[in-house]
């Protein structure tokens, strides 16, 4: 007789991307009752904070310069996060979220100019657009990061074009220099992995959520 052991407990801390923030809509995957959440629970998955769930304005921003916003999203993040061991802080940021992640984990978005990076342990960035202009924050945040791990589309989609645009540069980077592990794949989109079930299944299947009981 085989005995199925269930696979050991974990938590995570979504941070959602541009133009996500949507009050009442439980449908969006960063929130509570989502398709998506509640499938990573099936796996022993679960939010951290379900009743509470962490969420910036996704304002448009980071066009040529003035990165405000995720500034003001990255210290608002800090904040969130102080109460929780940094064994438990396990991140999956979608798009832009993942500027803000790693701004945070840098500790380079205080008005004031002090450097108060925050210690993460396991971070998912989803096809965050890996701009020029972002490269010395995801160098200094990475020191902060236990495992950082990078999903993007192997193809050249319109995120990737405007996302090289608006950070003052044209080159295609498909895999984060920066990041402990590189999982690039044609055809998973910019956040299918999110809102398509079989999408969703392949990444399951292929363990890329593993990465968060490290």
């Amino acid at each position: 007789m085989t005995t199925c052991i269930p696979k050991r407990p974990t938590n995570y801390i979504p941070v959602h991307g541009t133009g996500s923030f949507r009050i009442g809509r439980n449908g969006d995957w960063w929130q509570a009752g989502s398709r998506f959440s509640e499938r990573l629970r099936k796996e022993n998955i679960i939010l951290t904070r379900p009743e509470d769930v962490f969420f910036w304005s996704s304002a448009l921003d980071g066009v040529f310069g003035g990165e405000e916003t995720w500034f003001a999203a990255a210290a608002s993040l800090r904040y969130y996060l102080r109460d929780i061991p940094v064994h438990r802080r396990n991140i999956i940021a979608h798009s832009h979220g993942g500027q803000v992640v790693m701004l945070c984990a840098a500790g380079l978005c205080f008005p004031d100019g002090i450097i108060r990076p925050t210690h993460m342990s396991n971070v998912i960035l989803v096809d965050t657009p890996l701009r020029g202009d972002m490269q010395m924050v995801y160098n200094q945040g990475r020191h902060f990061i236990n495992n950082l791990v990078y999903i993007g589309d192997g193809g050249r989609n319109w995120m990737k074009r405007w996302g090289r645009l608006f950070g003052g540069d044209w080159k295609v980077r498909m895999e984060m220099e920066q990041a402990h592990h590189n999982i690039v794949r044609k055809g998973i989109g910019h956040s299918k992995v999110f809102n398509d079930p079989a999408i969703l299944e392949f990444a399951i299947e292929e363990g890329w959520f593993e990465h968060l009981r490290k």
